[in-house]
Order: structure tokens, then sequence, then C-alpha cells
């Protein structure tokens, strides 16, 4: 941080006593003021660390700051509802009248014409449509009770993406679309892993797509290989067509790693050319865009008309989502000593903004006021973006661990030792935390208690997202397609669909 920077009383009193030592030496007291001068920084040192060591601090919420109990995540929902199988053609029934015949003696009976007996299936349940990063607009990644799946599970199939996978799939319609490092785009059924098509951009895609009115929308950075970033390179959202990949349209942006999102059919991402975009959703075109301190790598989330975004300025934006107009604009608390950036997508939920940042703490912010409600340090980075449920706030930390904070006042519950790196973000599914690990593993812990209930042999960043038959469990270059299974059932794995 410059002296710049610093806070304007630090710096008011700074120049007040600059000041005195100036008109000291005019008046020829030369060394006194030199003596004066050195009190006055060793004070002033004094000080600022006092401020800083006040300021880095971590902060304990409460009840009473700006939390909304009834304002919980798991209410957005969306399904895709089964298509009827058109049923065979039955035998007509006759409507003539029924035909007298002879009884052995004698008297007259009536003859019943019946229809045949027609067997109606059972309709098959909606499966979760998961649209977009998150699953939904607050970007809290818990999955609804009545979609929720439990291991143990067996493998169906498995998708090889190549290379890189670092975001997990949308699901919509019936099919899977995911990107991967190398800017190959993949759709493929979900119920056999076939690939229905798949585009080449040569870009790399660090982000998950969203799936909107036919349409999926993928975000694309600067040309493979990506190893030193050209950051005046353009980045693009480009739309195709969900049944065939066709483009239908493409908007020049800068480099862009966050994954969009659609909300009545406007579309919000963030660039590296330090903005927010807003874009009408079927046309491409541009509605507002709002330019931030730094590069935007997150994703943005929507609350009650307003999106939010962090930046690499170290700080959070709240913006309005139909005019861009500048609702408030906060910053963490890293002191004089420390860079705090926000690549981690925020978490709306019961009235807050839950967020981490790389000066390894988790924030909780009023959604409405911007104000710090909590913080709560962790050993190592945050890239990790929460999952929040039952009011607990889950996220990974470069420091091996996952974290579960009370949503209220950022007390640890818990913390599990994962034993590497985590800096993907958690999904919460059936009172299970999944996540993984730079060690390529994937964990399930209970969420209550941070016990380990189960671990998969492949992962990296973000594990897990559902349509509430199968599991997908993204790892390092594959998709896995998980069901669940009795103790006493062959899990053996499936071969690839990669053709």
């Amino acid at each position: 941080m410059s002296i710049l920077q610093l806070p304007k009383r630090a710096l008011s009193w700074l120049r007040r006593a600059m000041l005195r030592v100036v008109l000291a030496s005019r008046a020829g007291r030369v060394v006194a003021s030199l003596g004066v001068a050195a009190i006055i920084l060793v004070a002033a040192g004094a000080g600022l660390w006092a401020w800083n060591d006040q300021r880095a601090g971590d902060i304990r919420g409460s009840a009473d700051e700006e939390f909304v109990a009834t304002e919980t995540p798991e209410i957005e929902v969306s399904v895709d509802q089964p298509v009827a199988e058109p049923s065979s053609p039955q035998p007509p029934v006759s409507t003539q009248p029924a035909v007298e015949a002879e009884s052995p003696v004698g008297a007259p009976v009536e003859e019943t014409v019946r229809a045949p007996l027609v067997v109606v299936p059972e309709p098959e349940p909606p499966s979760l449509r998961w649209p977009t990063w998150g699953l939904g607009p607050s970007r809290t990644r818990v999955v609804p009770d009545e979609f929720s799946l439990k291991p143990p599970f067996r493998e169906v199939w498995r998708l090889r993406g190549k290379s890189l996978i670092e975001f997990p799939p949308a699901i919509a319609d019936g099919q899977l679309f995911v990107g991967t490092n190398k800017g190959r785009f993949i759709a493929a059924d979900t119920e056999s892993g076939d690939i229905n098509w798949e585009v080449e951009f040569g870009r790399c895609i660090a982000a998950s797509p969203a799936v909107d009115s036919g349409l999926v929308y993928v975000a694309l950075m600067d040309p493979w290989p990506c190893r030193d970033h050209d950051e005046s390179a353009p980045g693009y959202i480009v739309a195709l067509d969900v049944a065939t990949g066709e483009e239908r349209w493409r908007f020049a942006s800068g480099v862009t790693e966050t994954s969009p999102l659609v909300v009545d059919g406007t579309l919000y991402f963030g660039a590296w050319d330090r903005n927010v975009y807003a874009l009408d959703a079927e046309s491409g075109e541009k509605l507002w865009s709002y330019e931030t301190g730094g590069q935007v790598k997150g994703a943005v989330a929507w609350r009650k008309g307003i999106v939010y975004s962090g930046s690499y300025d170290g700080r959070m934006y709240a913006l309005d989502a139909g005019t861009g107009e500048l609702k408030w604009a906060a910053s963490g608390r890293s002191g004089l000593f420390s860079s705090g950036r926000f690549y981690s997508t925020p978490a709306l939920a019961y009235g807050r903004v839950y967020v981490g940042n790389v000066d390894g703490r988790v924030y909780a912010f009023g959604a409405d006021s911007g104000e710090v409600i909590w913080s709560r340090t962790t050993g190592g980075f945050v890239y990790s973006s929460p999952a929040v449920f039952d009011e607990t706030v889950y996220v990974g930390s470069y420091d091996g661990n996952l974290y579960a904070f009370d949503a209220v006042s950022g007390d640890t519950r818990w913390a599990f030792p994962a034993g590497d790196a985590i800096s993907g973000s958690p999904t919460v599914m059936g009172g299970l935390v999944y996540f993984s690990t730079f060690g390529r593993k994937t964990f399930a812990v209970d969420a209550t208690t941070g016990e380990r209930v189960w671990t998969f042999d492949d992962g990296e960043y973000t594990p897990l997202v559902t349509d509430g038959k199968r599991a997908y469990i993204v790892g390092l270059a594959r998709v896995y397609a998980l069901e669940p299974i009795d103790a006493n059932e062959d899990g053996a794995g499936a071969e690839d669909q990669d053709e």
C-alpha cells in the first residue's frame, strides 16, 4: 500500500506533523526539528501499526446486523419436465348396441364389448436443471432435498475432456454442457454420455456455461495455451444453440473467466478490462457496463434487482441490475501489508454477501449497506466460493482445510483437514459437503460435524453438479456420471465416452 492509500485520518495527522517540522526548520531550529521529526515519525509508525493491527483483525458478527433468517437460498429451483412418450394405438372400442344371444335354456342375454386393458406407465419425475454456476442467481450451490443423492455411487459413464476442466458443467434439457482449458466445448447426453456436438474455440475456458431459453452461453479467455496471459487480448461471450451448437452471436470484451448469469433475459458477466457487463441475452446487445478499479475474475451474483461482483482492486461492488448504477462499494480488512483481491464469487443468503479473498479471509458484507458484518482468517488464499446452507458458510482455503463458519457470527464450527490446497468451491447435497483438492481427490463430509463420509479418486477444482438422477463429478480432465447404489452392489467403472 502506498502512502496515498492510507486512511484519511492518518494522512491528515502526518501532514500536520510534517508542517510542524518545516516551520521549525525555517525558524532555524534545525537540530531540534530533526529530533521532533524523529519523535513524530516513531509515533506515526506506532499509530499506523496499531491501526493496521486493528484493521487487519477479524470481526465477529451478530444476528442484529442485517441478518434475515428467512432469506434462505434453497428456494431457487427450476426443473426439466419429462416429455411424454407417444402411446401405441389401441384397438377401437365398439359403439354398436349389445347383441342378444340365446342362452342354453333360451333366455336372452346381453353381450358386452369391453375395451382392452391399457397400462399407463408411471411418468418419470422431473429432473433438476443446473443452468448456471452455483445452481441459481444467489450462487449458493445447495441441492434441494427432493433432488439430493447420497453415496455410495456406481459409475455409469465418463466423459474425457482431453485437457483440464476447471469449472463444472451446466445441465438442462437432457444435456450436459462443459468447457475445457484448451477451448473444447462439449454438449453430451446425460443418459449415455454420448457427445451430441462440440465446438473447438482455440481459446481457454475457465468458467461454467449458462443455459437459458434455448441458448448456452460460453465465456472465452485469450488464445491457448494461456500460460503468459495477454491481458490486452479480447475475450468473448458466445451464445450457441443448445440443440446444434450453432453460433448465434458473439460479444467482444476483455479476457473473461467469469461464469455468465442470466436473469429475466439479461446476461451478466465481468472481464479483465475491469468492467461488469449486462447484455440482452437474446441478441447480445450491450445494455450497460460499469468499470471497477481492477480485473473482474469471479462471477456475478444477483439478489432483489442488485448484482454483486468482486474485483481485483480489493472491493466488492453492488450495482443496480437494470441500470448499472453503483449502490455501494466496500473493501475488506487487508491492512497495510497485504493486498486483498476478490477472485471468489459471492454467495447471497440471509441478507448478506459471503465471499472469500486472497488475503486469506472470508467476509460477510451486509447486502443492503455494504458494511463488513464479520471476517474470519484462514491460513491461506481463499479463491474458493462459499456454499451456504442451514446458517453455515462452507469454504475451502489454500491452507488445506474446508471450513464451516457460522453464517451469523463467523465463528468456526469445524474445519476438515484435507491435506492439500483447496481452490474450488464446495456443493451441499443431502446433508453432505462435496469438495476437491489439488491432491486429485474429492471428498464428501458431513455438513454438521465435518466427518468424512465418502471419497473419490479424482478431482481438482469444483467437483459436483446433479440433475437429481445422477451426480456428475468433475475430475482433473474427466466428468463422471454416478448413480446411487446399494452397499453390496458392484460399483465398477464405465468406459470413456470420447468419440
